[in-house]
């Protein structure tokens, strides 16, 4: 892995950055988190208690999240990461929730007791609002951290390359990882967002 966290010998030539970005959706998760450092100690003993399916929790408490994207890109920068307590931290709808990171947009991340689903929480009082990203917690890492990877292969070839077929390859991956996901919500209106207009 060079710095930057793009594949090493990657170039910005079109064919090159499209086998990035083809490298970005299959690679095995361990390879695309190379040498980030995982959650703390700490952070990793709490996960491992939260009520979620075992795999799910396992999966975060191993990888954890991506951190944030620096170069000038602010979508989706996590301010801050997986809370480090055992009991819930926040909730939707009443139903308690761990949280797992909060953006520069105000918007909080959490992952359902119980099932792991994935919502995206305003944090402004002025403007409430939930958005469902993934049916379950395993999901949400694993295109986290694609996107992750994904993100930093455009912007390495000469800013971002933005177009419709290469936005879509994700959006295509990100549905076929977790099918229930709705069509109107999390990962459909994220990308929908970062299209060119």
């Amino acid at each position: 892995m060079a710095a930057g966290g793009i594949k090493a010998g990657a170039s910005s030539a079109p064919d090159a950055v499209d086998a990035q970005l083809r490298w970005c959706l299959t690679a095995p998760l361990a390879e695309l988190v190379g040498d980030i450092r995982p959650p703390s100690k700490q952070k990793r003993a709490a996960i491992l208690q939260w009520d979620l399916p075992e795999a799910h929790r396992t999966l975060l408490a191993t990888m954890g999240l991506p951190p944030p994207v620096t170069l000038g890109d602010i979508v989706g920068t996590k301010t801050l990461g997986l809370q480090p307590r055992v009991k819930p931290s926040a909730a939707v709808n009443g139903v308690p929730a761990y949280r797992l990171s909060e953006d520069v947009s105000y918007y909080r991340y959490v992952a359902m007791v119980g099932t792991g689903a994935v919502y995206s929480l305003s944090t402004d009082p002025k403007l409430p609002y939930t958005d469902y990203w993934n049916s379950n917690l395993g999901a949400y890492v694993e295109c986290s951290w694609r996107w992750y990877r994904y993100r930093l292969a455009l912007l390495a070839a000469d800013g971002w390359i933005l177009d419709d077929r290469r936005l879509d390859a994700f959006l295509a991956y990100a549905l076929t990882l977790d099918p229930d996901q709705p069509l109107d919500d999390g990962w459909t209106t994220f990308i929908q967002a970062v299209r060119p207009q």
